[in-house]
C-alpha cells in the first residue's frame, strides 16, 4: 500500500459522515502575544516544548532524529539500526499546538527505503497499522498543548529492508501538497532516519541509500556528506552512552553508484535528474584514529531543485543521519 491509495478514516463517533476539513492555521507567535484570530498551530517536534515550528528545522535540532516519533521494542527505547523481525515495533507520535484554540489531528505513518529524501512513489504503508485521530488541546502559559498518539505497530512485510526511515504526517489546514513530503522544511512532517554501521576501528564503513526526484519535473540535486556539529556529537555521546570521536571533514565522501567514472569519491555531488528519477548513492566513513567502542556521526544533506527558474520555489530538501560504531 503506497501513500496514494491508502484510506482516509473518520474521526471517532464521526463514521459515515464526510470528512472534515481542517480548519485554517495562523503562523506561530511568541507565547506572550494574543493572535489576532484565535487558530491551532500544529506541529510534528524535533524538540519537546522547544520547537514551535520554525521551518526549516534550525540547525540546533536533529533534524533527522525527531522527538516526535517514539519508538520502543519490548518497553526498549529504539535509537536506529536494524528492526527486528520477529516482533512488532511500537510507535507513538506527539503532535504539539502552539496555537489559542483546540484542535484534532489525523496522524499518518510510513516507511521508505534508506533515503534523504522522500516522495508519494518511496513512501510504503504496508506492515503499519491504520492512520488514527487525536485531540490535541490549545497552548497555555505553561507551554504548547500535547498529545501521544495510541501506538502504531510495525511488522515487517517480506520486502521490507533490515533498515528503514519512518516518517510521521499530520493532516492540517496548510499543510504542503500531497507527494511533496519534507520533513525538514514542514511542519506537518517529521522523521526518524538514521543508519547504524558497525565497523573494525581504522576501517572503512559505508552506507547506501536512495535518492528520489519528487518532482514531476528535471531537478538538480546538491548532496553534502559532513561530521556533525560538536554539540549534537556531545548529545548523541549522552544518548548512546558511549565515548564519541570527533572526525574531520576529509573523514567523509560521497559517490553514486552507477556512475561510469569508476564510483569517484567526493565531500559534495552535483547531478541532474529526470522527472520521478531514482539513483542509488553512498557515503563512506574513514574511521582511522577511533579506537573499539568509540562511535562518529555524520549527516548526509541534499538539495532537490526543479531545473525550471519558475518552479523553484518547490524546491525541497532532506537530510540522512549516519553513526558508526567502531569495534576491534
Amino acid at each position: 500500500m503506497t501513500i496514494e491509495n491508502r484510506p482516509t478514516p473518520h474521526p471517532p463517533g464521526h463514521e459515515g459522515e464526510p470528512i472534515p476539513k481542517p480548519e485554517p492555521q495562523e503562523p506561530p507567535y511568541p507565547p506572550h502575544d494574543k493572535p489576532r484570530n484565535p487558530a491551532p498551530f500544529l506541529v510534528l517536534p524535533y524538540d519537546d516544548g522547544l520547537d514551535n515550528g520554525a521551518r526549516p528545522i534550525p540547525s540546533t535540532y536533529t533534524s533527522w532524529w525527531s522527538q516526535a516519533l517514539q519508538i520502543s521494542v519490548d518497553g526498549i527505547a529504539y535509537t536506529g539500526g536494524q528492526i527486528p523481525r520477529d516482533r512488532p515495533t511500537k510507535i507513538e507520535v506527539k503532535v504539539a499546538n502552539w496555537g489559542d484554540k483546540d484542535s484534532n489531528a489525523l496522524i499518518s505513518l510510513y516507511w521508505a527505503n534508506p533515503t534523504p529524501i522522500f516522495s508519494a512513489a518511496s513512501l510504503k504503508a504496508d506492515g503499519l497499522s491504520e492512520p488514527v485521530w487525536v485531540d490535541v488541546p490549545r497552548h497555555t502559559s505553561a507551554g504548547p498543548g500535547l498529545s501521544l498518539s495510541p501506538p502504531f505497530w510495525l511488522l515487517p512485510t517480506k520486502d521490507m529492508p533490515d533498515h528503514v526511515c519512518l516518517l510521521a504526517e499530520i493532516t492540517s489546514g496548510d499543510a504542503a501538497a500531497p507527494g511533496v513530503l519534507d520533513p525538514v522544511g514542514d511542519r506537518h512532517t517529521a522523521q526518524h532516519n538514521i543508519d547504524i554501521v558497525h565497523v573494525a576501528a581504522g576501517k572503512t564503513a559505508s552506507t547506501t541509500f536512495q535518492i528520489n526526484n519528487p518532482f514531476a519535473l528535471e531537478a538538480r540535486v546538491v548532496m553534502h556528506f559532513g561530521p556533525v556539529s560538536d554539540e549534537m556529537l556531545k548529545s548523541l555521546s549522552r544518548r548512546y552512552r558511549a565515548d564519541a570521536a570527533p572526525l574531520a571533514e576529509d573523514a567523509f565522501a560521497l559517490q553514486q553508484l552507477a556512475e561510469a567514472d569508476g564510483n569517484r569519491q567526493q565531500r559534495e555531488l552535483v547531478f541532474e535528474m529526470e522527472a520521478g528519477e531514482q539513483r542509488l548513492c553512498q557515503g563512506v566513513i574513514s574511521t582511522k584514529g577511533m579506537r573499539p567502542g568509540q562511535f562518529c556521526a555524520g549527516h548526509v544533506d541534499v538539495i532537490v531543485s526543479p531545473l525550471k527558474q519558475e518552479e523553484h520555489s518547490k524546491t525541497q530538501v532532506g537530510s540522512l543521519g549516519v553513526i558508526v560504531f567502531a569495534g576491534k
